[in-house]
């Protein structure tokens, strides 16, 4: 999910002029006492010292500036009291208390009538009051509850907002794309092909990658902003796809936000719904055929390869041992068994993804397969095929020769143990079986984050993954491969280094790679988790209880194994554009003084990266002010807290790095926001009140 903050950006300058035009009063000096030569009775400010009282001992609030050592401006608050008729000096030493760069409350935006300032310090002072009413912040701008924020291109801002699903609404799915269909979609590739992210994203204008969209976060959220020409009552159709899952929803633009809910990828296939084919082996170890009915592909679309499913089931078998085969209404009894498969660079390449999970037994049963098979497999994802293999079907990316020997199939890539020996066979070898997550690729990082988040709960309480039946097989990773998943060797002993899952591209070493393989090295899936053992399928599977640890994250790799190969395609048009809200302020001085510019105050939100920069111009005239000299003032940016302490003076004594220089005030002041949305444009920086505040001094 991306994130936000509002924070109070204080800038600077002293009395208080609202956000649209000056007025918070004229001179801040203080009124000399009464009967003082030249002075005016009505000049007399009560309760002011010097000025007249009638109640001996009363006691009155009162306040006084005094300049910060950071150059800022601070009210100190305390008492007076009347003596011998006349009002004492302001008292702040037993009760003083910093105010800090505020003097008085001024509504958001001033928006209101104007009324008097007397005295800053003073906390009767009269303020703008709210009123939203009338405001027009300008060219590329609009003004809502949220404040002043940048305008969405067009005039209907119809909004689609939702969460993605796996097909069994089980967990929410991120990195998926939802788009607007705005042309024709070319039709997705089925087998062997090497599809880009860029080439199988298609339905846009000219019917290449789709302009409008975004995807995904990590709760699977989406916030899809249509194009304001759409008009009210237009017929749209929105997509959801990642990789080869593709669904098409028919909807109508109304101008207004829209939840769609959940939003699942498809259970099966139609003219809206598109699922990858799928060649899946029943292994007599791990049972992949009914992880994937899990996960939510409906069990109608396992069928016979001879038939027209969506996933094609082959039987496994593992020395005397085989896999479970389809019931009668799926296309058995008679099953396809994996040589079948795998003997036929045909067949093999018929398919999207293969998920080949252990089989049992070793070369020596019988079943193992042959060189040539082993070079089909290769052949098929190096063509752009998708491969996920569990535990013993790493022969099929580690293999013993048909003559001996061991053969690296995908040199680079993973550091094999060379031999299964008994100690892993019938103790694991595991040590924890908990694995740490590694975070250094990015695509982990995301991985990571996934599984911790509440809506998915995959991590135990030491914030690692726990395995059902972790197997060591991959004790380590190659240059060309990336693992996630290392050990958790609790009991320090190098044996149980080693990693439970490994990915990688294919062709190895490809600058243009086509294809993918993940491998896990434990059972994910293991057969205790079947309702019935030596049964078929469907009837054999426990649908019922919810994802395991390991199956969640199994369940990511797949719709990581599906998903597009290679860079993904650039941002699209960004729906804000960047764009500047000006105010001006004129300050009312008497005559004999001068102002003195003081602090800025804002609250602002800036959504994910977004940004506001703040600069300051000053001149004699509204007409200069725009020849004027610019000064950076503050950057509001980012989710980073924004709270600078005393803020930055416009105009201060301090001198030496302060900006601008000091003493450079002018009659007219400009303040600019630079509003940047967020990278994609998909989210906008918003202004909620902003003050000026500035003093009269005497003129020098």
């Amino acid at each position: 999910m991306l994130i936000s903050r509002k924070a109070v950006a204080l800038l600077s300058s002293g009395c208080l002029v609202g956000a649209l035009l000056a007025a918070c009063s004229s001179n801040n000096t203080t009124p000399n006492a009464v009967g003082v030569v030249g002075i005016v009775p009505s000049q007399c400010r009560t309760p002011t010292e010097g000025c007249a009282c009638s109640t001996e001992g009363q006691k009155a609030a009162c306040g006084e500036k005094v300049q910060s050592e950071r150059g800022g401006l601070i009210c100190k608050t305390g008492s007076r009291t009347c003596q011998l008729g006349t009002w004492g000096a302001c008292d702040t030493s037993p009760l003083t208390q910093s105010k800090g760069n505020v003097f008085a409350n001024l509504s958001p935006m001033a928006l209101g009538n104007a009324g008097t300032c007397s005295d800053p310090c003073n906390p009767q002072c009269s303020s703008f009051q709210d009123n939203t009413t009338g405001l027009d912040a300008g060219t590329g701008f609009t003004v809502a509850d949220g404040g002043v924020q940048l305008q969405a291109a067009g005039v209907c801002a119809t909004r689609f907002q939702g969460r993605i699903f796996d097909p069994g609404d089980n967990v929410p799915l991120p990195n998926v794309y939802v788009f607007l269909k705005e042309g024709a979609m070319s039709a997705l590739p089925q087998g062997a092909s090497a599809d880009t992210c860029s080439s199988i994203l298609t339905g846009g204008a000219g019917g290449g990658l789709p302009g409008v969209r975004v995807q995904s976060g990590l709760d699977g959220s989406f916030d899809l902003a249509l194009p304001g020409s759409i008009l009210n009552g237009t017929p749209v159709d929105v997509v959801v796809q990642t990789g080869r899952w593709r669904k098409t929803l028919h909807l109508t633009a109304n101008c207004g936000t829209n939840n769609l809910n959940h939003v699942r990828l498809p259970q099966t296939q139609n003219v809206d719904n598109e699922i990858p084919q799928f060649g899946v082996v029943t292994g007599g170890y791990d049972t992949l055929e009914c992880f994937l009915a899990k996960v939510g592909v409906a069990t109608s679309e396992f069928s016979h390869p001879s038939q027209a499913g969506r996933v094609h089931v082959y039987q496994g078998c593992g020395g005397s041992s085989c896999g479970p085969q389809l019931a009668a209404g799926n296309g058995g009894p008679v099953p396809e068994k994996i040589p079948g498969l795998i003997s036929s660079q045909t067949e093999l390449n018929k398919h999207s993804i293969l998920l080949f999970p252990c089989e049992g037994g070793d070369k020596g049963d019988g079943n193992y397969g042959t060189n040539a098979h082993m070079a089909n497999v290769r052949n098929f994802v190096n063509a752009g095929g998708r491969f996920f293999a569990t535990h013993l079907s790493d022969k099929y990316l580690y293999h013993e020769k048909d003559a001996g020997g061991a053969e690296d199939l995908y040199p680079g890539t993973v550091v094999w143990k060379s031999d299964e020996d008994m100690f892993d066979k019938f103790l694991g070898g595991t040590g924890s079986q908990q694995a740490n997550i590694n975070v250094t690729p990015p695509r982990a990082q995301n991985f990571r984050d996934w599984l911790a988040s509440g809506s998915v709960n995959g991590l135990n309480g030491s914030g690692r993954l726990d395995f059902t039946d972790g197997k060591r097989r991959s004790v380590g990773i190659g240059a060309q491969g990336n693992g996630w998943l290392p050990n958790y060797n609790s009991l320090g002993f190098p044996y149980y280094n080693y990693q439970h899952h490994v990915t990688f591209d294919t062709p190895v070493g490809s600058p243009t790679p086509a294809g993918r393989v993940i491998y896990m090295s434990s059972h994910v899936t293991p057969t205790n988790l079947r309702r019935v053992n030596g049964g078929t399928f469907p009837g054999e599977c426990d649908l019922v209880t919810p994802l395991t640890a390991s199956e969640k994250a199994l369940e990511y790799m797949l719709f990581d194994l599906s998903s597009c190969v290679g860079a993904p395609p650039p941002a699209p048009a960004p729906v804000y554009t960047a764009a500047t809200y000006t105010r001006d302020f004129l300050a009312q001085c008497p005559v004999g003084t001068r102002v003195r510019w003081r602090q800025f105050s804002a609250d602002v939100d800036t959504p994910s990266d977004s940004s506001i920069q703040f600069r300051a111009q000053t001149a004699d005239t509204v007409a200069l002010v725009a020849a004027a000299t610019s000064f950076n003032v503050h950057l509001a940016q980012g989710a980073t807290p924004d709270t600078p302490v005393g803020g930055v003076m416009l105009d201060s004594d301090q001198g030496g790095a302060m900006t601008p220089p000091t003493k450079s005030s002018r009659a007219v002041l400009r303040i600019s926001a630079d509003f940047t949305p967020a990278t994609g444009g998909l989210l906008s920086p918003s202004l909620y009140t902003w003050s000026q505040n500035y003093d009269c001094e005497a003129s020098e």
